[in-house]
């Protein structure tokens, strides 16, 4: 077989589209591109393409190009995050080892000394309370590399 529809299976297919013939699904073919319905339409407005709903004081939404101002305002948008993340990122770059070091440190020796009071100090000493300080500890500098990545 060459791969080819013959003709009695191509008319089995393309000449039964939903029970009409072919010059009837032509012309729907066209009418559909012209944006003609022979279906009467169920609410809607001309400004909107199908049904919309009927809310009072509802203003129809139109599909349209933004204006120059709203480029102009995009732009310069784009200008100032730019201004602002590139500083400030560069900031927290060179911070980034030393605050690493501070919060991981604390987070450790808040930890041990948790486990250490818990063992062998006082009946009632704050431990879930110092262990969950410690761990806000790492919790900030996982927010500090998730802040440095988002600025990158």
């Amino acid at each position: 077989m060459d791969g080819r529809i013959g003709p009695r299976r191509r008319s089995a297919i393309i000449g039964r589209q939903g029970g009409r013939s072919s010059e009837e699904w032509t012309k729907g073919r066209a009418a559909a591109r012209s944006g003609y319905s022979p279906h009467k339409r169920v609410g809607g407005s001309p400004m909107t393409k199908g049904p919309t709903m009927s809310i009072p004081g509802s203003i129809p939404v139109t599909d349209s190009r933004p204006t120059i101002a709203a480029d102009f305002g995009r732009c310069a948008l784009w200008v100032v995050w730019r201004s602002i993340r590139l500083p400030l990122f560069l900031f927290l770059l060179v911070l980034e080892p030393v605050v690493t070091f501070v919060l991981g440190a604390l987070a450790l020796l808040g930890v041990l000394t948790a486990l250490f009071w818990k063992f062998f100090g006082p009946p009632n000493f704050p431990f879930f309370l110092m262990l969950g300080i410690s761990l806000g500890f790492e919790l900030a500098l996982i927010v500090y590399r998730k802040l440095l990545s988002l600025l990158a």
